[in-house]
């Protein structure tokens, strides 16, 4: 991830910026989705959870931010943020999985 994301994805954490503030790069927001699942996936084979069971949850709630920031959006008229704020959803995700 770059720096400058980081470092706004950090502020959006301490409620500094908003998802607005991010920039609109739909690889971006796909790839940090795709590695907060990974990083779920494997924090929760390290604490020793049957796999067979984390797995579908885990893609469950990817599906669960994807299709729900979709129709939350829409619902507010705001559809052209969608990638911003699925990077932000994700990119904080990460950082919180990260530090925990």
């Amino acid at each position: 991830m770059p720096p400058r994301v980081t470092l706004s994805l950090i502020e959006l954490c301490l409620l500094r910026r908003g998802p607005q503030d991010l920039p609109f790069h739909p690889p971006l927001a796909l790839a940090c989705l795709l590695a907060t699942v990974l990083v779920e996936l494997f924090t929760n084979q390290q604490v020793g959870e049957r796999m067979g069971l984390v797995v579908p949850a885990v893609l469950a709630s990817a599906l669960f931010a994807v299709v729900a920031t979709r129709l939350v959006l829409r619902m507010a008229g705001h559809e052209e943020r969608y990638w911003q704020v699925l990077l932000a959803l994700a990119g904080s995700g990460l950082l919180f999985a990260a530090v925990a």
